[in-house]
């Protein structure tokens, strides 16, 4: 059998340069594309010595571990250790993605010699990485998207305890980085809470209580007004549990969440 060792260091960088492009993609953290090449080419070194020297697979898989850790930290110079794990266990997600679908398609082009003689012996051909990249990188992109949009929202989401005319109500809200209301004549901000979850409260009382009008916009409607009461406090239950008591209440007539897993918008 002969190997074509420029082929081989060829088709090794450009895997290599691509897991990494990938990594730092998810990642969403910068770094420089030299950085990223040299990474590349300490990957290609190891492919090389493992071609060259006939290592056991114990000893095979360690020097591919600290190999790949030495990648990662060539373009990451991550001092923080639980960073610097997050960074690793991305590149072997990526990693295993990609080689999962490589092998998928190897597999299936050599699928009846393997059903013919019991091995499967894969032509790694250009057009197996081309496709195993671009089904990898559709992959990759789309499940780390779910992922982080779930983990995100779900660490966003807190209780929140109401206290209206000495009467407590409890709900989830959702930190919202993108709540800017603020009452324009008190400069109050204002927790956004669908107006059902107070209804019984208002109902049940006879306290006439000032009525704030607070102006907003939407994507695509402009001056709308949002009806507000101020409550006597509002408990925020996050890490650094706190009490607000200058703080507005605009009432929403609809639905904040599709799937009613929260009834309320904080500032965060």
């Amino acid at each position: 059998m002969v190997l074509y060792l420029d082929l081989i260091i060829i088709k090794e960088f450009i895997m290599d340069f691509i897991l990494l492009i990938t990594t730092v993609s998810v990642l969403k953290k910068k770094t420089s594309s030299y950085l990223i090449i040299i990474s590349s080419l300490i990957g290609v070194l190891e492919t090389i010595l493992d071609i060259l020297i006939n290592f056991s697979i114990p000893i095979r898989w360690i020097i591919k571990i600290i190999v790949s850790i030495l990648m990662i930290k060539i373009i990451y110079k991550t001092k923080d250790l639980k960073e610097f794990a997050k960074e690793i266990f991305v590149f072997y997600i990526v990693s295993f993605i990609y080689a999962g679908i490589t092998i998928s398609l190897m597999f299936s082009r050599s699928l009846n010699e393997f059903l013919n003689t019991g091995s499967m012996i894969g032509k790694y051909s250009s057009w197996i990485i081309i496709l195993s990249i671009l089904l990898s990188i559709i992959l990759i992109k789309i499940t780390f998207k779910l992922i982080s949009k779930n983990i995100r929202k779900d660490n966003m989401i807190c209780n929140l305890e109401i206290c209206i005319d000495k009467k407590i109500l409890n709900l989830k809200v959702l930190l919202d980085t993108g709540n800017l209301l603020k009452d324009p004549i008190l400069g109050f901000p204002v927790v956004i809470v669908e107006k059902s979850i107070l209804r019984d409260i208002l109902e049940s009382t006879n306290i006439k209580r000032k009525i704030y009008l607070i102006p907003y916009e939407t994507l695509g409607s402009k001056n709308k007004v949002l009806f507000g009461i101020k409550p006597e406090y509002i408990r925020l239950s996050t890490n650094n549990n706190y009490v607000i008591k200058d703080v507005i209440l605009g009432l929403y007539d609809g639905k904040l969440s599709k799937c009613n897993s929260y009834k309320g918008l904080v500032r965060h």
